[in-house]
């Protein structure tokens, strides 16, 4: 099976089961990707979204210090950030429902497990009946439009690994945003204190 319209840019292949059962154990550590990040940081500190569309930004050191400062104070906040993120065109608006259906079915490799994941990432609300069908994923797209709301939903999963292909599939950019924005707000806590 190809799984390689799942990974993004920067994606490294997963860690043998022994090392990654240990690094859950620990917080996750996000893989920085700086062509991402220093759109988020020229969006967010521009108020300028289209930075978000350019195929490179550049930021300087200075800049990185003062957006991190501005996290870290609250000068921007994650309400900020997220709209920032949720401005950003799913793949279910790119490729429609049944397709997006499709692609998701080939990854989990069960009609229930799909279901499982689609009715536990709406924490049921999507999915009040046991037919599920492709436009459940636009009802999940209303009810649970952010990457962590679904992640949280999901963590319990037994099938760890194919809960992340599923919500990485499914939010796509917004996924990969949504992981940059969380290591810039560690990595701001770390450079200038966590904000009280």
């Amino acid at each position: 099976m190809n799984l390689d319209f799942f990974k993004f840019e920067g994606e490294k292949e997963p860690a043998p089961a022994s090392e990654s059962s240990e690094m859950e154990k620990e917080k996750k550590i996000i893989e920085p990707n700086k062509r991402q990040q220093d759109k988020l940081i020229a969006s967010l500190l521009t108020g300028n979204k289209d930075e978000m569309t350019k195929d490179e930004v550049e930021v300087s050191n200075d800049e990185r210090d003062s957006f991190l400062m501005k996290l870290v104070t609250g000068e921007i906040n994650q309400m900020r950030v997220q709209m920032l993120i949720n401005s950003l065109v799913m793949p279910i608006k790119i490729l429609g429902a049944p397709e997006l259906y499709k692609r998701l079915l080939t990854v989990v490799e069960s009609e229930n497990k799909l279901r499982g994941f689609i009715f536990n990432a709406s924490r049921g609300q999507a999915a009040l009946n046991s037919l599920l069908n492709p436009s459940d994923l636009e009802d999940l797209a209303k009810f649970s439009p952010l990457p962590k709301q679904a992640q949280e939903a999901l963590s319990k999963e037994e099938d760890a690994e194919k809960a992340e292909m599923f919500i990485k599939g499914f939010y796509g950019k917004r996924y990969e945003y949504s992981e940059q924005a969380e290591a810039l707000r560690v990595e701001a806590e770390e450079k200038f204190g966590k904000q009280e």
